[in-house]
């Protein structure tokens, strides 16, 4: 598989959009996350197979495409129609601790369901409370981070976490007159 180039910094099989990560849905991008991809007709008499192995790189033409394009291109011209689908898992909602980590560009937002207290600490702050508390650590993902967060809200003593990931760009004006000060104005101004 050919390098390609990070969008504004953004792993790869991630792109960056409003301030936080998505995955990538084309085949490049599941490559590059390392997940697996694989479909099948589920007519009757109908064997056909189609996967892609994450493990193997190689250069392919459907890289660049978008997976529902590529399930559109392999249905088949059966007159009592075509029951191929992609049994594609749900793509990884979220990134590992360790991507986060080191970057300026990236905070772990952290806010209390019950009482709304924020706080936007580095990954590597969250990385270290997860391994102090045995919960945890760098391979932790982000959506997985609230339920591995045990220690209570200091504000209402509650431990009802929502956890997300907080990726500014850095290829603006913005970013490169503010640099991290964005995130205690986001703080501030009620952005969060």
């Amino acid at each position: 598989m050919a390098v390609r180039p990070l969008i504004n910094n953004a792993p790869p099989g991630w792109t960056e959009n409003n301030d936080t990560l998505e995955p990538e849905l084309t085949i490049a991008g599941y490559n590059a996350r390392g997940e697996e991809l694989e479909g099948g007709c589920r007519a009757y008499g109908c064997r056909r197979k189609f996967w892609i192995d994450p493990h193997v790189r190689s250069e392919s033409v459907l890289e660049p495409v978008h997976i529902s394009t590529v399930e559109r291109m392999l249905k088949c011209g059966r007159l009592d129609g075509c029951s191929f689908q992609l049994f594609k898992p749900k793509p990884a909602q979220s990134v590992r601790l360790t991507i986060a980590s080191g970057r300026k560009n990236a905070r772990i937002k952290m806010c209390c369901k019950a009482c709304d207290w924020t706080r936007l600490p580095k990954a590597e702050e969250v990385i270290a409370v997860l391994m102090k508390d045995r919960t945890g650590g760098g391979n932790t993902r982000i959506h997985e981070v609230a339920a591995a967060m045990r220690r209570p809200c200091p504000s209402c003593k509650g431990a009802k976490w929502a956890v997300t990931l907080v990726w500014l760009r850095t290829d603006n004006a913005i970013w490169k007159a503010k640099g991290e000060l964005q995130f205690d104005e986001m703080r501030k101004g009620g952005r969060l």
